[in-house]
């Protein structure tokens, strides 16, 4: 089920997982929420920070080979997105 941002849900979903957490002995959760579209302050969500991620569709070439990988396991992508 998708869950608006402006949704009371969303905000009450946040406040049932961190009491969950605490009461279970994980902590404090620190949430975080996918920027999408005109996403504002995640506060009005219940959220603490907003993920920004690179527009989704766009072709644009790796730049792998011009940084130095020490991990050896890396498989990811590295792409200039200042054109963006």
């Amino acid at each position: 089920m998708s869950i608006g941002w402006g949704s009371f849900q969303t905000r009450a979903r946040g406040r049932i997982w961190r009491d969950i957490c605490l009461k279970e002995g994980v902590g404090e959760l620190y949430l975080c929420a996918a920027k999408t579209y005109d996403t504002g302050d995640p506060a009005l969500y219940g959220f603490d920070a907003i993920v920004e991620f690179p527009p989704h569709g766009v072709r644009v070439a790796k730049k792998n080979d011009l940084y130095q990988i020490n991990n050896p396991a890396f498989r990811g992508s590295i792409m200039i997105t200042a054109s963006w």
